[in-house]
């Protein structure tokens, strides 16, 4: 699904790759190949764990409006409005750290959770 526990902290294309699989829980497999690390990590994406934590964020935010707001004006770069969009969107490297954050803070004050959220406001003017 998807750790809410996990710090998110990247400088780098691989330490963003590894936090990704920590968030989502992605199995590895040894491939015994002489590949560079990167060519790797995509042959070992794990898309049925990635599509059962995509699946889950939209099930504990598809009622916030907030959310789907924010998932449009993400959605919006790529010129549609498709949610789904929106979200792989703030999943990117340049918008994970900010979009994790906010998560957890719904996650953890949903009653309490608004616009004025410091969270909240820092990733929609982001984006």
């Amino acid at each position: 699904m998807y750790n809410f526990a996990t710090v998110v902290n990247y400088n780098d294309n691989f330490s963003y790759r590894n936090t990704i699989r920590n968030l989502f829980s992605l199995k590895t497999i040894d491939q015994h190949t002489e590949i560079d690390i990167e060519t790797s990590d995509e042959n070992d994406y794990d898309e049925d764990a990635m599509n059962k934590g995509l699946d889950y964020i939209y099930m504990i935010t598809k009622d916030e409006p907030l959310f789907i707001e924010l998932y449009k004006k993400s959605a919006g770069q790529m010129l549609s409005e498709d949610i789904h969009i929106g979200m792989s969107i703030l999943l990117s490297y340049s918008n994970l750290k900010e979009f994790h954050a906010c998560l957890v803070e719904y996650k953890t004050n949903t009653s309490e959770f608004n616009r004025e959220n410091d969270k909240y406001a820092k990733i929609y003017t982001k984006v």
